[in-house]
């Protein structure tokens, strides 16, 4: 879109500018999880789904409508599927935080990020705990943009669950 503009000369790229800011996410603070809490509510959602599926098939449940036995059989799913992205979150966050404790060192601060277990939040996997602003610490996201400082013109964005950058 923007190689179009700069065609057309309508924008002229000269001079880049790039800002970030943090946006609280809807992730709630006591949705995050450590590994061995979210291994057995994925047990526990692999359960519900098929125990759900057996229920909604049965003669029981024949007055559900198509609609709402479909709604909870894709609510179970999805409860499944986000425990699935968090697991899956873990390996990359155990790597970090052994970067941060190694280069902590052996002191006391390095024993305590090694005594720490890694939580991932079972709403919204890629969120991270940030330090937001107004001085507190929330689920959030880090939004970077870059921008022409003329034009105006929005030329990239990106997303990460970094806090600096």
């Amino acid at each position: 879109m923007i190689a179009s503009l700069v065609d057309k000369e309508v924008v002229r790229v000269s001079r880049v500018s790039q800002d970030g800011v943090r946006v609280r996410v809807s992730a709630g603070a006591s949705s995050f999880r450590r590994e061995e809490r979210l291994e057995k509510l994925l047990v526990e959602a692999r359960q519900q789904v098929e125990e759900l599926r057996q229920q909604v098939d049965s003669p029981e449940h024949a007055s559900l409508t198509a609609g709402q036995r479909a709604a909870r059989k894709r609510a179970a799913a999805d409860q499944q599927q986000r425990l699935e992205q968090a697991i899956a979150q873990l390996p990359e966050l155990k790597q970090k935080q052994g970067e941060a404790a190694r280069r902590a060192g052996h002191g006391k601060r390095g024993a305590q990020i090694r005594e720490r277990q890694p939580r991932v939040s079972t709403t919204e996997a890629e969120a991270r705990v940030m330090k937001m602003p107004n001085g507190g610490f929330n689920p959030a996201v880090n939004v970077q943009l870059a921008a022409d400082t003329e034009s105006r013109a929005i030329l990239g964005v990106e997303v990460s669950n970094e806090g600096q950058r």
